[in-house]
């Protein structure tokens, strides 16, 4: 398969932080919080870096929908 490099722009480092409790929270990068179109063909993976936190549901879509 193909490796897990992050896409440019959207690491680890490129990420604005989301603090305190939220229900609904948009993440977002320094580019922006919308996604770039990946290949169909390309897996999407993600992977969330807490700190003292839980997540109990996460999900991936359009932030103006909420459908992906």
């Amino acid at each position: 398969g193909q490796g897990t490099a992050p896409i440019a722009g959207y690491a680890k480092e490129e990420s604005l932080p989301l603090v305190g409790d939220h229900q609904d929270a948009t993440v977002r990068w320094r580019t922006g919080a919308v996604l770039p179109r990946v290949p169909a063909e390309r897996q999407l993976g993600v992977r969330l870096y807490l700190d003292v936190a839980s997540v109990f549901q996460f999900g991936i879509g359009s932030a103006q929908t909420g459908q992906g």
